[in-house]
């Protein structure tokens, strides 16, 4: 399954936005992001869109779907 990244505000080993990668069938944000990135705690912070839509780094991704990770931040 090929899924596209919009934005990427996380380092994914070399991965730009508007690049693609093939994962397995099943495969969800978090385990993606397990097995690319080097992020640890920073997952706790981290906003995962999915075609235009939030979702949580449980969520199942599937053939085709356009993935853009945000850094949630606050203000003050």
């Amino acid at each position: 399954m090929i899924i596209i990244f919009e934005k990427c505000a996380v380092p994914l080993q070399g991965f730009e936005p508007q690049s693609s990668i093939s994962l397995e069938e099943g495969t969800s944000i978090r385990r993606m992001l397990q097995r690319y990135g080097d992020i640890g705690e920073e997952e706790l912070y981290l906003l995962p869109v999915v075609n235009g839509e939030g979702k949580g780094l449980d969520y199942v991704l599937r053939d085709g779907d356009r993935l853009g990770l945000f850094r949630l931040s606050t203000g003050g």
